[in-house]
């Protein structure tokens, strides 16, 4: 990232007053990426950042058992981030989901994710 580029505030997400999630995304289409800020306030480090090569169109999340918050951000293509903080991300595509992505069919692009107990649901343009 450049100083002079520009990059817009996506998504957000807030846990509670001292927990919250916030996703920047760059607005160049041919080098589209995304950086993920978590703020856990009563930490003495509070900030974490992941960056992901994709614009972040959908985010949700909830706390997890050990008290910190799990983020799961999506992308207009399908490719979801699993971003559990104190543990390992992971990373997986949905497959058949966007416009550019090689397994793309017509389900076309997706730009929205809920999480319902623990189900994760995402709808789109055609799904």
């Amino acid at each position: 990232m450049k100083a002079s580029e520009i990059i817009r505030l996506d998504r957000a997400i807030a846990f509670n007053k001292d927990r919250f999630c916030v996703v920047f995304s760059s607005k160049d289409y041919e080098d589209m990426y995304s950086y993920i800020l978590v703020s856990e306030g009563e930490l003495e480090q509070p900030w974490s950042r992941s960056d992901v090569p994709c614009k972040i169109d959908g985010l949700t999340g909830r706390i997890g058992p050990n008290g910190r918050p799990i983020i799961y951000a999506l992308s207009d293509e399908g490719d979801v981030y699993t971003l559990p903080m104190g543990d390992p991300s992971s990373y997986r595509k949905i497959e058949g989901a966007g416009v550019y992505s090689d397994d793309a069919t017509d389900l076309g692009y997706v730009n929205s994710i809920v999480l319902i107990g623990d189900a994760l649901f995402v709808s789109g343009y055609h799904s």
